[in-house]
């Protein structure tokens, strides 16, 4: 992520950061870096589905306002399709783990993290900007507007003139300290951190290094939508100084170069025509072009958030208004704006086809709504045995398109996305909530479209249940999604066993891994489809209802136990009524689903 080896060469030379006693004021924080920064810290579960916790509270300590901004979709250019691709494969080549002892030490983000995170910032009630596509020069000019730093770890904010500097998140301590700033003051709470300024960096070249000069480093040097080799023929004419001040390893040699080059120039046109006359006559046009974009970006200057499809035609404003409210998922957007899904890589076995196959069905409903009047084929980039591959997706028109659906009454939005999961024996209608029946439209689907056995399906409902009374902060949030009652933690202590992480060196269950994946595909796609068509409206916490360990180890446990009703009863309280209502709904959903008197496959 960012400018290549720039991040080393900032922390060979300890000096370009100063240490920072961060309290009250505000920050403006890359949103997305600091959701895997945290991740990774964390050690949250990836393999089994995930698990999540609370952000913020460190901020709020220190009486810090932050300001969380947003990557959306995917740039339209596809300028980004080589980072994106080796992002991919760099997750796919961790799967080989998953076989071994060391399985654990994959680090993936978990399906349906950006919900997660989404749902979390918002609980916490921290101001959070969603942008449409990229956010970094949006965060640099909020930043600039507020006067206050940025923090993040990505390597780009190294590069931006910020008013407020940046402080790398990795530098931030994770314990708040008391301190003395005044002789005479009070003592205040805060966060040990570093900051940066790029006038330490410039300052090391010459003191009148032109600040206007920067973004045309940043684009040269190579980022996520350059590649490094692009001005190699440039490259070839400079050197690093024999004196340069600062410490740097062969990596950072074509940066300190470029850097010591352009602290003896003073307009940028002329070193944009440099440039040019080292770079042969074919290719002057797209490398020029290629310089002014990347130049408008670090400027802030390119912040088009026009949503067109592929064919230029403008996508409904209503659509945009709610993916900026978080109603809308940013594929969406992509797949309208690139005529791509990039369907992201889970972890699993790479010799099994991808889990995504399943919900195809339920995808091309999504395409049909989002497509109407616009394309009749999307391309899928999805993961095949050890590679990416991309896919032609056709689909048929549908039923009601982007601009119908505003005109929609609540019943024919919910009938159409009936039609656009076609359930055959409407498990759906066992429960009263909203968020309960998207639930079990995906419960159905995968049981009639797969082998899934009852022990999984069970497992399924027995952590819905038992996650959702833990994990709730509010009377509300403890009213089940499934049974419609209330359920507090202590009504479900029994099951408290099963939230303990698999110890380091064993081996999982690559096929229930499997399962969970393609489970998680099709609740994902059925949101998706809820969120599009307003059918239910709802705020569906999944943070609510899923934790890959619990059902591991619910799902291991329940495996072959002779008296799965005596085995449940045990852990639900036996006759309260919690225990009732849930094998009420159960009896119900294994004769519609595993009742041998059927045959819905």
């Amino acid at each position: 992520m960012g400018v290549k080896n720039l991040r080393g060469l900032i922390e060979c030379n300890p000096s370009l950061q100063q240490r920072h006693f961060l309290h009250g004021g505000t920050v403006v924080i890359d949103g997305w870096n600091l959701a895997f920064r945290l991740y990774l810290e964390a050690s949250f579960d990836c393999i089994l589905g995930g698990e999540y916790s609370r952000y913020f509270r460190l901020y709020k300590d220190a009486n810090v306002h932050c300001v969380v901004m947003l990557d959306g979709a995917y740039d339209p250019s596809n300028s980004k399709l080589r980072t994106i691709q080796k992002r991919n494969m760099d997750r796919i080549s961790q799967m080989k783990r998953l076989k071994g002892a060391d399985a654990e030490k994959i680090k993936v983000m978990p399906p349906l993290a950006t919900d997660v995170y989404r749902t979390v910032l918002a609980d916490l009630d921290v101001e959070m900007i969603q942008c449409v596509f990229e956010a970094d020069e949006h965060i640099a000019r909020r930043a600039n507007q507020l006067n206050c730093p940025v923090i993040s770890d990505d390597s780009d904010f190294f590069v931006y003139d910020l008013k407020g500097g940046l402080i790398p998140l990795s530098s931030l301590n994770r314990e708040t300290t008391m301190k003395q700033l005044n002789p005479n003051g009070p003592t205040v709470k805060g966060i040990d951190c570093k900051i940066y300024k790029v006038e330490n960096l410039l300052n090391k070249f010459n003191p009148e290094f032109n600040r206007e000069l920067l973004p045309l480093f940043g684009t040269i040097v190579g980022n996520d939508f350059v590649a490094e080799d692009t001005f190699s023929h440039f490259f070839q004419t400079i050197r690093a100084p024999r004196d340069c001040r600062l410490h740097y390893n062969p990596p950072h040699a074509t940066m300190v170069a470029m850097l010591s080059f352009l602290s003896r120039q003073k307009s940028l046109e002329e070193c944009i025509d440099i440039v040019l006359r080292c770079t042969p006559k074919e290719r002057r046009d797209k490398l020029h072009n290629l310089m002014k974009d990347g130049i408008a970006r670090y400027r802030s200057e390119f912040s088009d958030e026009r949503v067109t499809y592929k064919n230029g035609v403008p996508m409904p404003d209503w659509v945009v208004q709610k993916f900026r409210a978080g109603e809308v998922p940013s594929e969406v957007i992509t797949m309208a704006t690139t005529g791509i899904h990039f369907l992201f890589v889970k972890v699993e076995v790479v010799s099994m086809i991808s889990s995504y196959q399943v919900s195809l069905l339920l995808r091309k409903s999504l395409y049909r709504l989002v497509f109407k009047g616009h394309a009749s084929m999307v391309q899928e980039l999805d993961r095949s045995g050890h590679d990416m591959q991309f896919q032609d997706i056709e689909f048929t028109t549908g039923e009601v398109g982007l601009s119908e659906i505003p005109d929609l009454s609540a019943d024919q939005r919910r009938t159409i996305l009936i039609n656009c999961i076609q359930p055959k024996v409407h498990c759906a209608d066992l429960v009263k909530l909203p968020a309960g029946k998207l639930l079990m439209y995906a419960l159905e689907y995968l049981v009639l479209n797969t082998m899934i056995e009852w022990e999984f399906a069970l497992s399924l409902l027995v952590m819905h249940v038992a996650v959702q009374a833990t994990a709730a902060r509010t009377m509300t949030e403890r009213v089940n999604y499934l049974l419609g009652i209330y359920v507090n933690s202590k009504q479900v202590q029994g099951f408290s066993s099963f939230y303990k992480k698999p110890t380091s060196g064993q081996r999982l269950d690559l096929d229930l891994i499997y399962k969970t994946n393609q489970y998680t595909g099709c609740l994902d796609t059925i949101h998706a489809l809820n969120q599009v068509l307003g059918a239910h409206k709802i705020n569906f916490k999944f943070h609510l209802v899923m934790n890959g360990v619990f059902l591991h180890n619910f799902y291991k446990d329940l495996k072959g136990r002779p008296q799965p009703h005596r085995y449940l009863a045990n852990h639900l309280q036996p006759n309260s009524r919690l225990h009732l209502k849930f094998e009420e709904l159960w009896s119900q959903v294994f004769q519609r689903l595993f009742s041998e008197s059927r045959d819905q496959r």
